[in-house]
């Protein structure tokens, strides 16, 4: 079983080896409040990384909302991005334990829009959908 931390320092080398300054660039002119600062990474390369740390084993979900702790505070847009698509990757085992985890990212590190509407249209709301919480609790 690979631990948490090589799985991270795998994440950031595979950032670094694949970073391209035009995406960056591109991508800089949605962010006008500033707060984009990425490697650039484009998002196939980005999914193909999710399937291949998926496929490791003893990989669940409690070892990636491990791994998001190290992950949702970068500086780097595509480091909380790795941590959204991998805790996608487990919606059918959340529990309400889930959900305070990862109430607590708002704090550690997501400050874009774009991570924030990830998060609340593909994470929280399965939240609501499946009933593990109930409305009132998504605000407090």
């Amino acid at each position: 079983m690979p631990s948490i931390d090589a799985i991270y320092s795998d994440i950031l080398a595979f950032c670094r080896a694949n970073e391209n300054p035009a995406l960056v660039q591109k991508y800089s002119r949605y962010f006008k409040e500033g707060g984009y600062d990425a490697y650039g990474v484009s998002y196939p390369h980005l999914q193909e990384k999710v399937k291949s740390i998926l496929t490791e084993p003893g990989i669940n979900l409690e070892f990636i909302l491990q791994l998001s702790r190290l992950l949702v505070p970068g500086i780097k847009y595509e480091e909380p991005s790795f941590a959204l698509m991998l805790v996608k990757s487990f919606k059918k085992q959340y529990t309400k334990a889930t959900f305070e985890e990862i109430g607590h990212w708002f704090d550690i590190g997501i400050r874009n829009w774009a991570h924030t509407d990830a998060l609340c249209s593909e994470i929280l709301s399965v939240f609501l959908l499946n009933k593990l919480i109930p409305y009132g609790e998504m605000g407090s």
